[in-house]
């Protein structure tokens, strides 16, 4: 990441760009912010973990967005450029997961964060060490994943970019927060439309479809529509706008008239 007013490169983590732009500082946010930047091998990570849990008691986490904090004249480097970063997101606590490739560039992430390897977008859960993810260096190959036994508030970005995706620690990752963003919106505003996610395993259309619903959950009340049918694959509202996720196959879409259609790992798809 960089300031546009210094243009000069350098890596941020994400806790200091979550609290550089957080209103209404208290002292437990001092003293988890001193605690972030001191947390060498990880030490303090169950404090960490017991202090986000008070700071967020209050909070509804069957959302996965909890806070937003909007991002001023910040810039991510992505696949293609450096773009400017719109929101960063904290979301609610998930299982922490450790990425290590064999260069031993490593990253910390949620267990559906998505990762760019040389056969599309995959899950950091569903990576094996066959896999080979994109870093600013190439293609590296995954050395080993770990599934930890520590649990964490997460944050998530919103690029302003086309494809939403973003350079994490070095390794290509990406936000699929922006797309169901846009397609809540597109759902709440336009009555009888028809959306489709597809993807080569029905597995990862689910997790899209989650979050979507994650994030309905959690607009205010004047926002939120009515949901008339909900079910692990499908979803439709009040007003007769509804999405699909299925599998990819020779028939997912017959006979529907698609309004918008998401086309996940599409290089895996036959």
């Amino acid at each position: 990441m960089k300031q546009m007013k210094q243009m000069k490169q350098q890596t941020i983590p994400f806790y200091e760009l979550y609290y550089a732009n957080l209103k209404n500082i208290t002292l437990l946010d001092i003293i988890t912010y001193k605690l972030y930047k001191y947390n060498f091998f990880h030490i303090f990570d169950k404090i960490i973990y017991i202090l986000d849990k008070i700071k967020f008691k209050k909070t509804d986490i069957s959302n996965k967005i909890i806070e937003t904090h909007k991002i001023n004249n910040t810039l991510i480097k992505t696949q293609n450029d450096f773009k400017l970063i719109n929101n960063i997101y904290r979301t609610k606590f998930y299982t922490v997961y450790k990425l290590v490739l064999t260069n031993n560039i490593y990253l910390y992430a949620a267990d559906n964060h998505y990762v760019y390897t040389i056969n599309g977008w995959k899950f950091i859960k569903d990576l094996t060490i066959n896999d080979y993810v994109k870093t600013i260096n190439g293609f590296i190959k995954v050395k080993k994943i770990i599934k930890t036994n520590k649990k964490q508030y997460m944050c998530d970005l919103e690029i302003n970019s086309e494809t939403h995706d973003f350079y994490s620690n070095n390794i290509l990752s990406h936000n699929t927060t922006s797309c169901c963003s846009y397609f809540l919106w597109f759902m709440c505003f336009h009555a009888d439309r028809n959306l489709l996610i597809t993807a080569n395993k029905e597995s990862t259309t689910k997790e899209i479809l989650k979050k979507l619903l994650d994030m309905l959950k959690g607009l205010p009340y004047f926002l939120k529509p009515g949901i008339e049918e909900y079910s692990k694959t499908s979803l439709r509202i009040e007003n007769g706008s509804s999405i699909r996720a299925v599998a990819t196959t020779g028939d997912s879409a017959t006979g529907d008239s698609i309004n918008i259609l998401l086309i996940d790992e599409c290089a895996l798809i036959p």
